[in-house]
């Protein structure tokens, strides 16, 4: 999961750029004040839908890259999602029985 695409446009009469990261079941919508801070934001906020799905075994795939005009590649960082995928893994095979949440 190394990036994902997410329409990102600019609005003059409210001077930021709106982010939309379409093919989400929950959609991810954000916003910036640059086309940068844009990019983060949406990074920000797809990792936490993941976490998510992730924490409550919600199955989800990302959506595929779209090259259309507005789209752009958004980073995004494996690590913050590993650590609910693996309490996933342990609570699935037993491993975390007994223990408290």
């Amino acid at each position: 999961m190394n990036s994902v695409s997410c329409r990102i446009t600019y609005c003059e009469e409210d001077g930021c750029w709106y982010v939309e990261a379409p093919g989400f079941y929950d959609g991810v919508l954000t916003d910036g004040t640059t086309l940068e801070h844009a990019k983060e934001m949406a990074g920000e906020a797809v990792r936490g839908l993941v976490e998510t799905y992730l924490e409550h075994d919600i199955p989800f795939t990302l959506p595929p890259e779209n090259d259309g005009p507005d789209f752009h590649s958004v980073s995004l960082d494996p690590w913050p999602a590993f650590a609910p995928w693996l309490c996933g893994v342990r609570r699935q095979s037993g491993a975390l029985q007994g223990l408290r949440r």
